[in-house]
């Protein structure tokens, strides 16, 4: 590349434009885009830096979500360096198999931490997976839930992305109990974490009726056919109306962040 042609980040700067960072993942979710554009002093859609990163760590999420009174899966830690046959033992006391990282438990320690120092083990739950729409800073919203309807035993990585083998009923057959306990939760843990402008709480259900809080996506897959507007289309919200309300958000919260600066 010839050096002329390079771009600077700074060069992203534009006088009232408001970014949407659609971005996942390490760079694009855990808060250091949120900070960069912080610094550049530029509005954006969605979680700030501290609850971007809480919600990208698994493990911060489970102690903060814990903290509020969410329920959760059965889970054990392992820290790298820390005394692994120690939490093997655990495992083994606290949790049911199979659990996730799966395989055989050592082994599956081993090719996780390739990919990081923190690893979470759960409990493997037999449940439907539930999905909760977040929209609103201090005025907190939610949709009601949508069911991500699999037909692969295991929804990895090929199964979610690649093969596509996924449905969704829009809104999801439960009751409507068990569904205002959703966006309770989906509330009480967005709250928690600090979140503003969205995010999509991912909920599963067992076949007994136990709600366990998943996961906090703060910035959810966000085309027409994701399950995020969809959730908000059911509400009566159309996608251009979405995408209006959330520059909105992200304007207002840039007011308040600028108006604490001394």
């Amino acid at each position: 590349v010839v050096e002329s042609q390079k771009i600077k980040p700074s060069d992203i700067y534009e006088e009232g434009a408001v970014v949407f960072p659609v971005l996942h993942g390490p760079m694009g979710e855990d808060g250091s885009i949120q900070g960069f554009l912080e610094v550049l002093k530029m509005p954006y859609v969605g979680t700030n830096i501290l609850s971007s990163s809480v919600a990208m760590d698994k493990i911060s999420t489970k102690h903060v979500l814990e903290s509020a009174g969410v329920p959760l899966v059965p889970y054990v830690t392992y820290v790298e360096g820390s005394d692994l046959d120690v939490v093997v033992a655990e495992v083994n006391d606290k949790l049911t198999y199979p659990v996730f990282v799966k395989a055989a438990l050592r082994s599956a320690i081993d090719f996780a931490l390739k990919y990081d120092s923190r690893i979470l083990i759960e409990t493997g739950v037999n449940a439907r997976e539930i999905e909760v729409g977040i929209l609103g800073n201090a005025d907190v919203k939610t949709t009601l839930p949508g069911e991500v309807v699999k037909d692969v035993a295991f929804y990895d990585y090929d199964a979610k992305y690649i093969d596509n083998k996924i449905t969704m009923d829009i809104p999801a057959h439960i009751d409507s109990d068990i569904m205002e306990e959703m966006r309770g939760y989906a509330t009480t843990a967005f709250r928690a974490i600090g979140g503003c402008g969205l995010s999509r709480c991912d909920f599963f259900l067992t076949e007994d009726g136990h709600v366990y809080l998943n996961e906090l996506n703060t910035m959810p897959g966000f085309t027409q056919w994701s399950m995020y507007p969809l959730l908000w289309e059911n509400m009566g919200l159309p996608y251009s109306d979405l995408i209006e309300q959330l520059v909105e958000l992200a304007k207002e919260m840039f007011d308040k962040r600028e108006s604490h600066l001394i």
